[in-house]
C-alpha cells in the first residue's frame, strides 16, 4: 500500500507576512548600524525626524500611534534629539516638537546614507522587479488601511 503525502498548503503568514517581517527587521538592523556609525543615532530617531518633516503639527501621541510604539519611547527619543539640537520646542513644555534646521540637515544626510545602503542591498534587483514589488506592496498597504478601519474604535 502506497502512503499518500499531502501537499503542504502555504498560508499568507508563510508566503507574505513572515518574509515582510524578516525584511523589515533586517533593513532596520542594517540601517541602524549605518546610522549609528555615520550619524550617532538610530532608526527610532530617524523615524521621529522623518514624521516631523512631513507632519509638522503632529503630537507625540500621534507619532507613537503612527510608528506603533509607546508615548514613553517617543518622549525618550525626542529628548535625545533635543539634546543633539535636531528638535526644538517653544517654551511651553507641552509644546509640539518641531525640526530645527540642524534636524532637517541631519534627516537629509541620514536619508542619503539610508538610500545608499538600500541601493547596495537591492543592486541585483532589476528595475522591473522593483516596480513589481512596489506595486504589490502598495496594494497590500491599501488592503491593510481598509482592514484597519474595521478595528478602529476611535
Amino acid at each position: 500500500m502506497k502512503a499518500t503525502v499531502k501537499a503542504s498548503v502555504k498560508t499568507p503568514i508563510d508566503t507574505v507576512i513572515r518574509p515582510v517581517m524578516q525584511l523589515r527587521a533586517g533593513l532596520d538592523r542594517v540601517t541602524c548600524m549605518v546610522l549609528r556609525e555615520k550619524m550617532g543615532f538610530g532608526v527610532s530617531q530617524l523615524r521621529i525626524l522623518y514624521v516631523l518633516a512631513f507632519k509638522p503639527d503632529i503630537t507625540q501621541k500621534n507619532i507613537a500611534d503612527f510608528w506603533d510604539v509607546t508615548e514613553a519611547s517617543v518622549s525618550r527619543q525626542i529628548r535625545v534629539l533635543e539634546k543633539k539640537g535636531f528638535i526644538s520646542r517653544s517654551t511651553a513644555t507641552s509644546a509640539k516638537p518641531s525640526l530645527s534646521p540642524a534636524g532637517k540637515q541631519a534627516l537629509d544626510t541620514a536619508m542619503k546614507y539610508t538610500q545608499a545602503t538600500f541601493e547596495k542591498i537591492f543592486k541585483d534587483i532589476s528595475s522591473s522587479e522593483r516596480k513589481s514589488v512596489a506595486h504589490i506592496l502598495e496594494k497590500l498597504i491599501e488592503k491593510v488601511k481598509v482592514s484597519s478601519n474595521i478595528y478602529d474604535t476611535k
